[in-house]
């Protein structure tokens, strides 16, 4: 009831994110090799948020989507990536984000079976807002990476704009992306040759 914790430090942890109902997402970063750490009290101070939106998840088919991540963004490239602070719909597909940031334009919502989903939202100070993300299953980019006619494994492949984390190539220098929203993509191919590397 005052507010006041106590907790370990995890060694490999630097970060504590805080969130409570009304508030705007908090930080605190610090050093977890600090031997001073647990020594002086910290204060966190969370600013009020009055911007809210409720909504639900649902498939094309108009079904409820469970254990979809659901957060608020400003339309950033950044912005699109899961935050720590997101929200995980329950059986009935439904979200509430409480105390979202001012520049919100749009919620995002996630899903291992499906393409991104995003729907515009502009929610007002203390006023309700509604709405609802369609998910679909999106489609597939894959290929090989090649190098005169030879296939590069171990290539970091990126898609852009940022929709998915990057992946390595296999044996046979093939990659894929599933569940990609339609739209005009840019492949992006980081290759590290240690037989270029002068001694």
């Amino acid at each position: 009831p005052n507010g006041e914790f106590a907790m370990s430090a995890d060694p490999d942890k630097d970060i504590l994110t805080f969130r409570a109902g009304g508030y705007l997402l908090g930080e605190y970063s610090f050093d977890p090799q600090d031997p001073a750490l647990g020594q002086t009290p910290i204060t966190i101070s969370l600013t009020p948020g009055d911007l809210w939106i409720d909504g639900i998840v649902q498939d094309e088919n108009g079904s409820p989507v469970a254990g979809a991540t659901v957060w608020a963004s400003d339309g950033a490239p950044s912005a699109r990536l899961q935050p720590r602070d997101a929200f995980i719909t329950g059986e009935d597909g439904t979200f509430h984000l409480d105390a979202v940031p001012e520049k919100t334009i749009e919620v995002i919502a996630s899903h291992s079976n499906y393409a991104l989903g995003i729907t515009p939202a502009q929610p007002e100070p203390d006023v309700p807002l509604s709405v609802s993300v369609v998910l679909s299953a999106g489609g597939i980019i894959e290929g090989t990476a090649q190098r005169d006619g030879q296939p590069l494994p171990g290539v970091l492949i990126s898609i852009a704009p940022k929709l998915a984390d990057s992946v390595l190539t296999d044996a046979d220098g093939r990659y894929s992306f599933k569940n990609v929203p339609a739209g005009e993509y840019e492949l992006l191919a980081g290759y590290h040759d240690p037989d270029s590397e002068e001694d």
